[in-house]
């Protein structure tokens, strides 16, 4: 599942934008539907260029929260997952995989 595409869609079924000007909505729309692109399109305009990458950015951020809940284990067991996230080229998203004991980040 493209979580970009998908996150585009809902802003435009839920009509979350609704009160905004159209050409503000579309730029949101469009820049969160780009944001987890592995390479961002040549010739975006550069209003959509800077949002896709700040929307790209706060994306990151949240994935190491989520990666430091998952280092840290259930609590009780001692055990810690290995979550191991390596973008390959031409992917649109990193593949990803759980196994134990390290936090690796590759790219």
């Amino acid at each position: 599942m493209n979580h970009a595409v998908l996150g585009a869609k809902t802003l435009l079924e839920r009509n979350v934008l609704r009160d905004l000007p159209k050409r503000e909505r579309s730029l949101i729309v469009r820049a969160v539907a780009l944001h987890n692109v592995f390479i961002l399109p040549v010739g975006l305009d550069d209003e959509i260029l800077l949002h896709a990458k700040l929307i790209r950015d706060a994306d990151k951020l949240d994935i190491w929260r989520v990666f430091i809940e998952l280092s840290t284990g259930t609590p009780g067991t001692g055990r810690r997952p290995r979550v191991s996230v390596c973008p390959t080229p031409g992917n649109t998203r990193p593949g990803s995989s759980l196994r134990s004991n390290v936090v690796r980040w590759c790219g």
